[in-house]
């Protein structure tokens, strides 16, 4: 890869992830502290309600402050979901094991595995242009049986070509092995026959 790539594959042992860029990763950090901080206030919210002189005890109000405490506890518990989880993603190209994962990581570096597809359930992948200017493109793949592409990742159209033919090129690379496998077992099982014949003439 290109060294402009640098920042957006890395490369590991089993294949290699392909990351939003840079600027993604920022919105990406600054909306889960957002939402951590929404955690907190809404919990701070949920219980400090119940400290107001006067109202723990009032009849009138304790169906109101129930309600209020589920609902605050309830928003408080999704935006933690969300800044525990991370709202960064990222596609684990797998060429060893022939699988594109999608998953989610979080500022800790703490992965959440989103969805799993093998190659050959992949039907493509494409890049989507951009026509304003200064505007990034973005490379999609469309899972088989699909409505919904899911963007991989996006940047500069010259980025995203070199990633664009490195992802085909493993694609149909395990293509070609399960098609030269598929070859030899066939072969093999038309030639069984052949020599169980053999076999029997031999023996007489």
């Amino acid at each position: 890869m290109a060294a402009a790539n640098a920042d957006r594959v890395l490369e590991m042992e089993w294949g290699y992830i392909v990351r939003k860029g840079a600027k993604a990763r920022r919105r990406a950090a600054i909306g889960e502290m957002a939402a951590l901080a929404g955690c907190m206030l809404f919990g701070a919210g949920a219980f400090l309600q119940w400290l107001a002189p006067g109202s723990a005890t009032s009849a009138e109000m304790l169906p109101f402050k129930l309600g209020a405490t589920v609902f605050l506890f309830a928003l408080s518990a999704v935006l933690y979901f969300v800044a525990r989880n991370g709202l960064g993603q990222e596609i684990h190209v797998d060429t060893m094991r022939g699988l594109i994962r999608i998953v989610r990581r979080n500022q800790q570096g703490e992965p959440s595995l989103l969805g799993s597809y093998p190659f050959c359930e992949v039907a493509s992948v494409f890049a989507k242009r951009n026509k304003a200017p200064f505007m990034p493109d973005h490379l999609f793949m469309q899972p088989r049986g699909a409505s919904d592409a899911i963007e991989i990742t996006c940047g500069p159209s010259k980025e995203l070509e070199q990633l664009l033919e490195r992802i085909r090129a493993d694609l149909q690379a395990r293509a070609d092995m399960a098609a030269s496998a598929l070859e030899r077992k066939l072969a093999a099982r038309n030639d069984a026959p052949q020599r169980r014949v053999r076999s029997v003439f031999a023996a007489q």
